[in-house]
């Protein structure tokens, strides 16, 4: 709650206002007063949750990119392992086969 409180002052041997323009100009001042900082007030707290909802707008999307990425590597080693397993599975005597070389130099060989 904002209150606003304005004096007329009319100095020594200045002319005297008519009352009932004097109470509507201090009164106009007043509203006038109240007006400005209530609205510039809004303003800056609209620009205040502005900034914060762009702030949180890039936190959220920088989070939810890194989930992205942390899921996507997740299931590439998930798929990874579950092809060297099912290729271990299908081919058991892999890797047991490994020619010295002395075929090579066979002529029968061919």
């Amino acid at each position: 709650m904002l209150v606003v409180q304005a004096s007329l002052a009319v100095p020594k041997g200045g002319r005297k206002l008519n009352s009932k323009k004097a109470e509507t100009l201090v009164n106009e001042v007043a509203r006038s007063v109240l007006l400005s900082a209530s609205r510039l007030t809004k303003q800056r707290l609209s620009r205040l949750s502005q900034s914060k909802r762009f702030k949180d707008s890039g936190k959220r999307r920088g989070e939810d990119r890194r989930k992205e990425r942390f899921e996507r590597e997740r299931l590439l080693e998930e798929m990874a392992t579950d092809r060297r397993r099912r290729w271990q599975k299908a081919n058991p005597g892999a890797g047991g086969y490994r020619p010295s070389g002395h075929r090579m130099r066979s002529p029968n060989n061919c």
